[in-house]
C-alpha cells in the first residue's frame, strides 16, 4: 500500500517518478524482507528528487503473507 507522494514525486520541476519506476523498484527489491520495504522504496524515490524538497507525503506500507502448513 503505497500514497500518490511516490508516483507525483519530482512534479512540476521534472518528470513524476511515476508508477513504472516504482513498481520496477518493487520488483528490484523483491527479495528484500517486507519489514524494509517501506525505507528501500523512500531512499528510492528520494534518490530519484536528488535532493529536490519533497512536496507531498511519501507513505507505504508492506507485509508478508506467510503459512504455516
Amino acid at each position: 500500500l503505497y500514497t500518490d507522494g511516490f508516483i507525483d514525486a519530482g512534479a512540476p520541476e521534472r518528470e513524476p517518478f511515476g508508477e513504472k519506476r516504482f513498481r520496477a523498484a518493487i520488483a528490484g527489491l523483491q527479495l528484500q524482507p517486507a519489514v524494509r520495504l517501506p525505507d528501500l522504496l523512500t531512499a528510492r524515490g528520494e534518490e530519484y528528487l536528488e535532493g529536490a524538497i519533497v512536496a507531498d507525503d511519501m507513505t507505504c506500507v508492506a507485509f508478508e503473507l506467510t503459512s504455516d502448513s
